[in-house]
C-alpha cells in the first residue's frame, strides 16, 4: 500500500518547465454483460485494433480521449492526506505553504487567499 502524505500537498510544477502535454484516455462500459465487448480493450494497442475490427459501432463500449497543452503556471492540484498521486507522481509533491490555501491562490488568479474551508 502506497505511503499517505498527511496533510495538503500540491504538484511541484515548476520542475516541469513551461508547458506540459495531458494525455487523458478512457473508456465506459455501456453494457456490462457484454464482456466479450470490453475485456479486450484493457490492453493498449491491439485492443484498438481489436475494438475497431469486432465493436466499431455496435455501441456496446464507448472509447475516447483528449489531449491539451497546458502552460504550468495554469495547474492547479491539491492533495490532502493522499498517495503521491496524479501529476504529483510526475512532477513531485510539496507542501501547501501559507498564502497558498485556495485555488485561486496557488494559479495566481487571486492577490488574496481566502480559502471556502479552513487549512490544515
Amino acid at each position: 500500500m502506497a505511503r499517505v502524505q498527511q496533510g495538503r500537498f500540491t504538484a511541484d510544477v515548476d520542475t516541469l518547465g513551461d508547458e506540459v502535454v495531458v494525455f487523458v484516455i478512457g473508456m465506459r462500459i455501456n453494457k456490462p454483460l457484454k464482456v466479450r465487448s470490453w475485456w479486450p480493450v484493457f490492453t493498449h494497442l491491439e485492443a484498438w485494433r481489436r475494438f475497431n475490427r469486432q465493436v466499431h459501432s455496435a455501441g456496446d463500449v464507448g472509447i475516447w480521449h483528449e489531449t491539451y497543452r497546458v502552460r504550468t503556471d495554469s495547474i492547479e492540484s491539491i492533495y490532502g492526506n493522499m498517495p503521491v498521486h496524479g501529476l504529483a507522481a510526475v512532477a513531485g509533491s510539496v507542501p501547501v505553504t501559507r498564502g497558498r490555501d485556495s485555488a485561486a491562490a496557488r494559479i495566481g488568479a487571486s492577490s488574496t487567499d481566502e480559502p471556502v474551508l479552513p487549512p490544515y
